[in-house]
Formats: structure tokens, C-alpha cells, sequence
């Protein structure tokens, strides 16, 4: 399954492997999130793998949206993720539900 991060009424759905060798299918998009929101929420529940090249492109776009003055919230990270993001001292740069 290809990567996608497909917009619906309640915010985003990422789907597919956000691993090393497939991220550039992301990196690639030039991502942009609605300047009128004041929170973008990305649910992960459909997100099979997820290595630390996935970690970085959710960091691109945590960054993204701070720089827009916007928060970003993942809902329903992997397990996976979440052992890479704490493993990485990442957890308060994420707003995890």
C-alpha cells in the first residue's frame, strides 16, 4: 500500500508505511495544511510500519505547523512509533492523543 495522507471532514488520515524506502512518496508532496485551522489532527490508526525516517517526516511536519502557528495532533500512533518517539527523547516535541 502506497503512502497517503488523505483530508476528511474531522482532519487526516495517514495510511500506509512510513519507512525509509518509502517516505520519498510524502517527501515528495509539497504538504501544505490549511492556514485557517488552528489544529491539524492526523489520525495513524492505518499506519502499518513506521521506522525513524517516519519519525523525521513527522517532525517536518511538526515544525510545519508551528511555523504556521498551528498545532499538530496525531491520534492513534503505533506502538512502533511511540517506543521510537520516546526511545528519542522525542515524546513533549509530539502532541500525542
Amino acid at each position: 500500500m502506497p503512502n497517503k495522507l488523505v483530508q476528511h471532514k474531522s482532519g487526516y488520515q495517514l495510511k500506509g508505511r512510513l519507512v525509509y524506502n518509502t517516505i520519498h512518496f510524502l517527501l515528495d508532496k509539497d504538504i501544505t495544511f490549511p492556514s485557517d485551522l488552528s489544529t491539524i489532527s492526523i489520525d495513524c490508526q492505518q499506519l502499518t510500519r513506521i521506522d525513524s525516517s517516519g519519525i523525521a517526516l513527522l517532525i517536518q511536519w511538526q515544525r510545519l505547523c508551528e511555523n504556521n502557528h498551528q498545532k499538530l495532533q496525531f491520534k492513534n500512533l503505533p506502538e512502533q512509533a511511540l517506543s521510537l518517539i520516546k526511545a528519542n527523547q522525542l515524546k513533549p516535541f509530539f502532541n500525542l492523543k
